[in-house]
């Protein structure tokens, strides 16, 4: 070979990662909910049931639960007959779903080879390891759509569409707020919601945690008040405010 064609041949540098960042791990909304909720102090999911579940996995697993009575008779008189409010029982079944992954390590095929063996094994983990948790991700989002409220106490104002509540753009900003009092209309007790949504839902809760939680507390957590002086300022204060809200000039013509 002569040293022209030697000095032309393409060189190769050993492992500069710059294929690190082909694998990224997604952002798994409704699974990070489902272990949190599991996790919980006051979680139903508690550690002997736990424990036990995987012990029997594979076989029928069957956990007694009492049904909710939401039909109390309440009376007002003085009476000796004593109403008959007896609870009902049931027996949930634990329903197991299987997810597998896997790949292949051939170590001949790493010899005299500048990909190394332990290299591709980290790369075939990663994204076998991404590719399960989106599976299951996909799977807890499709459990919460199943088990989502279907009746609706208060409406506040929305339009509910099958189980949906349909929010207008005006409002967008304001859903928020409003979900913990249908939840509490609902008998929900919550002081904390955990959203799973997509990106629009999140560039619009970022945007809310720039100014506080109801849109009026800086990040000190001081509210924020502004007094015009003049109409004129007011003028625009109020021009600026109906942006957010999505209300026009002509609107208000």
């Amino acid at each position: 070979m002569s040293l022209v064609a030697t000095r032309l041949q393409n060189w190769r540098i050993e492992n500069p990662e710059l294929d690190r960042n082909m694998t990224r791990p997604l952002e798994y909304g409704a699974l990070d909910f489902f272990i949190e909720q599991t996790d919980a102090p006051n979680s139903i999911i508690r550690p002997n049931l736990r424990e036990r579940a995987f012990a029997s996995m594979g076989n029928t697993v069957q956990v007694p639960v009492i049904n909710y009575d939401g039909d109390v008779t309440v009376s007002n008189v003085r009476t000796c007959t004593i109403e008959d409010n007896e609870n009902t029982s049931a027996l949930y079944t634990v329903v197991w779903t299987t997810y597998a992954v896997g790949f292949t390590m051939v170590p001949t095929l790493y010899h005299n080879n500048q990909i190394k063996y332990r290299q591709d094994f980290r790369t075939k983990y990663r994204t076998g390891e991404d590719a399960m948790g989106n599976a299951i991700d996909q799977l807890c989002i499709a459990n919460l759509a199943l088990g989502q409220s279907q009746v609706f106490a208060q409406d506040l104002g929305y339009t509910i569409t099958g189980n949906a509540v349909q929010v207008p753009y005006t409002k967008r900003t304001n859903i928020f707020g409003d979900l913990k009092g249908m939840m509490r209309a609902n008998k929900f007790r919550t002081d904390e919601l955990y959203i799973v949504g997509n990106a629009g839902c999140d560039a619009i809760l970022r945007a809310l945690g720039i100014f506080g939680a109801n849109n009026a507390e800086n990040l000190d957590g001081d509210t924020m008040r502004y007094e015009a002086s003049d109409n004129l300022m007011a003028v625009c204060l109020q021009h600026e405010i109906d942006h957010l809200e999505g209300v026009l000039y002509i609107d208000r013509l």
